[in-house]
């Protein structure tokens, strides 16, 4: 941004988030000049008295987006005084104009000297300059890729629960004002109480314990059992499903394994195809856990959107 003016008084808002500014003042020398800066809120105001003109130049900076440095941390590790991670902030902020602009450029820039660049890279322990600014670039591609890369994954679970909302809309909708309960084994039942908190937290009428009673053929279209089990074929909960299934006891079911038992007796088998039972890494990830939730997330909150709505 680039402002110019010409009076003997001027007043002017300047966002706050713009940063690195440049003010180039020329005043008359029959008057005195002075420059009020006030901070109020989410601005910075100016006044100028007694200047003939102005010219005010500034790269538009939003805090809130810069940077995929941490500055604080970096600053407390480090002790950096202002102007060393206002140092930081500009090569990260420019640097595809870095190369041009070269050490020199980069201290003019910001109102300091070569030698206190260097310095800075040495007391991060970088052998110099060079060194700095490669880091700080390979930092910026690398979280780059691993934005795109969450922001990938994230889309890929957002659309999954676009493949089963209308049939989970249709349950929830079934069951607004009935009963619901949470089904799991181990770490499922984790996951289960999470879900069944959220349900309670949003208005339903939702239990974490095994209520035998209600999988009974008297509670048919009045209770809806949600099972959370990652290979689909657990002992106990396969029996209390196949039970509910068979008294006309609807089931909803998140399972890593879409051709289990558990599934096939359903009325809605939420499959995240994430089972690892018969993997040979005995190490592998449990990505079962944090896909139910992930899912269950954008479930519920697309249908409590157009509930409300």
């Amino acid at each position: 941004m680039y402002i110019s003016y010409a009076s003997s008084q001027a007043s002017f808002v300047i966002p706050r988030r713009m940063h690195f500014c440049r003010l180039e003042m020329t005043s008359s020398p029959f008057k005195l000049f002075r420059v009020v800066v006030l901070a109020h809120g989410s601005a910075i105001y100016f006044s100028f008295i007694g200047i003939v003109s102005i010219s005010f130049s500034c790269d538009m900076i939003d805090f809130k987006e810069v940077t995929s440095m941490n500055i604080e941390n970096l600053s407390n590790k480090y002790n950096l005084n202002e102007t060393e991670k206002n140092i930081l902030l500009f090569i990260e902020t420019h640097a595809k104009d870095i190369k041009t602009l070269g050490i020199r450029g980069v201290a003019k820039q910001c109102y300091t000297s070569p030698a206190t660049i260097i310095n800075l890279a040495k007391k991060m322990n970088f052998s110099g300059y060079s060194e700095l600014v490669f880091k700080i670039k390979e930092n910026e591609v690398m979280d780059k890729q691993l934005a795109l890369s969450e922001t990938t994954k994230t889309l890929f679970y957002k659309k999954l629960a676009e493949h089963y909302y209308e049939d989970f809309e249709k349950i929830m909708n079934d069951y607004q004002d009935k009963m619901i309960m949470i089904l799991g084994s181990g770490f499922s039942q984790i996951i289960g109480n999470y879900i069944n908190e959220s349900l309670i937290i949003n208005g339903f009428r939702s239990i974490s314990n095994s209520h035998l009673e209600l999988i009974q053929k008297e509670y048919a279209k009045e209770t809806l059992i949600i099972v959370v089990t990652e290979s689909g074929e657990t002992s106990r909960l396969k029996e209390l499903v196949k039970q509910a299934n068979e008294n006309g006891v609807e089931v909803l079911s998140f399972v890593g394994n879409a051709n289990s038992a558990i599934a096939d007796d359903s009325r809605l088998a939420i499959a995240t195809n994430d089972d690892i039972q018969f993997s040979k890494n005995p190490h592998e990830p449990h990505l079962f856990y944090g896909s139910v939730l992930l899912i269950f997330e954008f479930l519920l909150s697309k249908y409590l959107k157009q509930t409300i709505s």
